[in-house]
């Protein structure tokens, strides 16, 4: 767990006013469909959004039994759901337009099982591998999962943004961990065997093992967009590493909060 997250909380919104003045955005045109740092509350399924926040599908909710303090949703992991997710099908076909699908989350533990960091539709991932011992992304395009992307586990109690960006007119899937490209996945479009569900911290596909991480979400977001997608400046919630080092005037702001 992160030692002091309203810390965090305050020198994010310090950063969103300095940014705000103007920071080069890549995207022809962006748009916020889901932005959630969890200042809104939880009761039983229903999120009811904090200042600032966004829900253009009215239908952001809860899964399982998460909780809020300070900011940050924890998830239990293990046999339990938790998690947070959202029905996209206002939005129209995923598979035809832009979109980057982003999570800060901190592992407690890592379990054996695809413990699902972000899951788009279904079939489109970037979770812990069936063993446990790294994380991967990757989506099924109706025949092939392969190339898989893959990474070492973070260290545990930590805040990391892990972000997944998909190309429509390159029919690719890229990923981030703290703003860095880990590789991209290019073949066929994306399946969606489960059109009405993207999820953050659990595997949300219906009828399917639920992969809750052990851990804690800091915040969600997904967003649509036109044009080249570029990670010093279209990422919504920003990498802890480079808010931490821009709130002490260490490096230049590379994201903004929108």
């Amino acid at each position: 767990m992160n030692p002091d997250p309203m810390n965090k909380k305050n020198i994010i919104r310090l950063l969103v006013l300095a940014a705000a003045s103007g920071v080069a955005h890549g995207a022809t045109t962006y748009t916020n469909q889901v932005l959630v740092r969890f200042d809104g509350s939880v009761s039983g399924s229903s999120y009811t959004l904090g200042t600032g926040e966004v829900d253009t599908t009215g239908s952001f909710k809860a899964n399982g039994t998460p909780t809020i303090n300070l900011g940050t949703t924890s998830l239990d992991g293990g046999t339990s759901n938790d998690g947070f997710d959202f029905n996209p099908t206002s939005l129209g076909a995923l598979t035809t337009q832009n979109w980057v699908a982003e999570a800060i989350l901190s592992f407690d533990t890592f379990e054996t099982g695809q413990r699902t960091i972000i899951d788009v539709q279904g079939d489109t991932d970037i979770r812990v591998n069936n063993n446990g011992n790294g994380l991967e992304a990757l989506y099924w395009d109706g025949s092939t999962t392969n190339p898989v992307l893959t990474a070492s586990l973070p260290s545990t109690g930590t805040f990391i943004h892990y972000a997944l960006v998909w190309d429509a007119a390159a029919t690719s899937l890229t990923a981030y961990i703290d703003g860095v490209s880990i590789g991209t996945s290019d073949h066929g479009t994306f399946a969606t065997p489960d059109t009405s569900n993207v999820s953050f911290g659990y595997f949300g596909r219906a009828t399917f093992d639920d992969r809750s991480i052990d851990g804690s979400l800091d915040a969600v977001a997904f967003s649509t967009f036109t044009g080249t997608f570029d990670p010093g400046s279209d990422f919504t919630i920003p990498e802890p590493s480079a808010l931490w080092l821009a709130g002490l005037g260490l490096l230049p702001l590379l994201r903004r909060r929108r």
